[in-house]
């Protein structure tokens, strides 16, 4: 591949970045992918489409969107969409990261619903902290810990079990989760202040609560270098996002399909 078309697809993948890969698949992904079999420095390009169905009240926004994706995978790094590892020494079956993740899907704006109507826009968090993986042969254990920098100052501690089954070009992955949102990260995207509260929208403080999410994943390599990838799943919230006078919706499903050309 001539340099300047190489130079041009890896700075197209950096533009894309801000509407990439949902964290929400991320592990499952960089995990299904894995390193060279070399340990050579592995990375590639493509295009998947993501659904997945907002728990607020007459929320606009649930719809399919199109989503680039960027894939880069090294000794020290990995990169998929809006979640960045920076690995750490291996202890045996223990491998441990530092992470910088981007959230884009509990952000909304005004114009998003009309009970948003009069409130301000709430933004994504870039959250930063680390995850402890115990891999054994029954199932792998990811424990994860980010806390949110920007407005909402919250913290999330993930707990996440999987296994993986090969058959041949195929890998199917079923994985749980269950994730505990501290009460400021709730109060920011699910409460309601004294000063935006009104007769259809009564004032909510955000309390810590739990959420739990179950699915499969799957991802099919035609070759070394064309791969599918597919992700659905189900999250149920907790009840600390459930009583807000925001939300209408105990759960909601997430889709994601993506094609990846390794390079």
């Amino acid at each position: 591949m001539p340099h300047s078309i190489r130079m041009f697809t890896r700075l197209l993948a950096v533009a894309a970045l801000g509407a990439i890969a949902s964290p929400c698949y991320a592990d499952t992904f960089m995990d299904d992918m894995g390193p060279r079999s070399d340990g050579s420095r592995a990375w590639g390009l493509g295009l998947g489409a993501e659904y997945a169905a907002s728990p607020y009240r007459a929320d606009t926004t649930s719809r399919t969107k199109a989503l680039p994706v960027f894939y880069y995978n090294s000794d020290t790094l990995h990169w998929l969409g809006t979640t960045l590892d920076y690995k750490l020494p291996v202890a045996g079956p223990l491998s441990f990261t530092l992470r910088a993740e981007y959230g884009l899907g509990d952000a909304y704006k005004a114009s998003d619903s009309p009970y948003f109507q009069g409130m301000p826009n709430r933004n994504g968090s870039l959250w930063l902290g680390g995850t402890a993986t115990w891999r054994n042969p029954v199932a792998n254990m990811r424990l994860e810990f980010l806390n949110a920098t920007g407005q909402s100052k919250g913290e999330r501690v993930e707990w996440r079990v999987e296994h993986r089954f090969h058959l041949d070009r195929l890998s199917i992955t079923p994985h749980l989760a269950t994730t505990w949102d501290s009460s400021k990260y709730v109060d920011y995207y699910y409460g309601v202040a004294a000063t935006e509260a009104t007769a259809v929208r009564p004032f909510y403080a955000g309390k810590a609560t739990t959420e739990i999410e179950g699915g499969v994943s799957m991802l099919y390599h035609f070759d070394r270098h064309n791969s599918v990838y597919l992700d659905v799943a189900e999250r149920h919230r907790g009840s600390g996002i459930t009583n807000s006078p925001l939300v209408d919706r105990t759960s909601n499903p997430i889709a994601t399909i993506a094609y990846l050309y390794m390079f």
